[in-house]
């Protein structure tokens, strides 16, 4: 199998198959995409017992993923404490993802989860746009939310960011994000 255990029970990998998996007790995959992606290599995982989950977003750098990052946490948190082992799927955004876990389950900064993740598969490479986000998302204290008089609000480092993205894109997107009840 392709895959390095980075934490106790969670690993990232890139190439493996139902035996390896089974083999170290993997009972979940956690796969960044968008959910048509996912579709044709769910059925050989599920035939094995093996759960594959999916954060819909898209893996390319510009994918807002700091919203996924506290999805992810909160999963992988549920999971680790159902004593369940999981494999993040390496992609740019999985790879992500696990820092933001790496950075939220032991509080500390982006280089620094970074490096708890290289220490066990040192190929792993963050884009430009991923690491942009986990240093964001260590702005944020881990939550890109707080609440404001009793409803969920985006925190100022996760509106900059927003604003700074639309402006390079040209696209309006902050209202889609602020729009979370």
């Amino acid at each position: 199998m392709g895959g390095d255990e980075i934490l106790s029970r969670v690993w990232l990998g890139d190439k493996f198959d139902n035996e390896s998996l089974l083999k170290r007790k993997i009972s979940t995959i956690v796969q960044i995409c968008m959910p048509n992606l996912a579709t044709p290599v769910c059925a050989a995982f599920q035939k094995s017992g093996i759960e594959l989950v999916h954060f819909g977003k898209g893996d390319d750098e510009h994918s807002n993923l700091l919203p996924v990052f506290g999805e992810v946490c909160n999963f992988m948190d549920k999971r680790l404490r159902q004593k369940k082992s999981v494999l993040f799927w390496e992609t740019g955004a999985g790879a992500a993802c696990l820092v933001a876990y790496v950075m939220s389950a032991h509080r500390i900064g982006y280089p620094a989860a970074l490096n708890v993740v290289r220490e066990e598969r040192p190929g792993v490479m963050i884009s430009k746009g991923h690491a942009e986000q986990l240093k964001v998302w260590q702005r944020c204290g881990f939550n890109v939310y707080e609440t404001v008089k009793g409803r969920k609000a985006p925190k100022k480092s996760y509106i900059e960011w927003i604003e700074k993205e639309s402006a390079v894109r040209a696209t309006p997107q902050l209202d889609q994000y602020c729009a979370h009840s």
